[in-house]
């Protein structure tokens, strides 16, 4: 194998190669372009969801109210403290597929009104829910007031 010899003899043929960088480049471009705009949203849809420790009581001090959560499964939704159940509905879907959650919302308004300091709500949504069922209790949890949501 002969790189160097052309087609006749003692003609030799260049060596350099030209090579079409353009396609290369669009390409880094769009890539770059992809994870600067994934890494913005990321940052935007993210959630601040943690769960906290309960807090330290003294010997004179009341006992702490048992945290509220909301369990919900394709079929029921379920408000309780502690073991005592609160409340309990049926979920229903509206024409287009969304929860019907004026129950719910309706629930959570009251008991926040009633408990004023009450921040907190832990969700306990089952495995097979969709990703939009959640987000819609969340929405309303936040709604009636809950600022912080855990989840179980």
């Amino acid at each position: 194998m002969d790189l160097g010899a052309g087609s006749g003899p003692g003609k030799k043929r260049s060596l350099d190669a030209s090579l079409n960088l353009v396609p290369f480049i669009d390409l880094m471009a769009v890539t770059v372009v992809f994870l600067i705009m994934s890494a913005v949203w990321t940052q935007l849809g993210g959630l601040k969801v943690a769960t906290a420790p309960p807090a330290p009581c003294g010997p004179d001090c009341a006992t702490p109210e048992p945290p509220l959560s909301v369990a919900f499964t394709a079929t029921t939704f379920t408000v309780s403290a502690g073991d005592v159940i609160m409340f309990t509905t049926p979920a229903r879907r509206r024409a287009n597929g969304r929860l019907e959650l004026k129950e719910l919302a309706a629930f959570l308004e009251a008991f926040k009104g009633q408990h004023a300091t009450t921040t907190s709500l832990r969700l306990s949504p089952d495995d097979e829910l969709a990703a939009a069922d959640v987000v819609q209790v969340m929405d309303v949890a936040t709604g009636a007031g809950f600022a912080d949501l855990a989840f179980e």
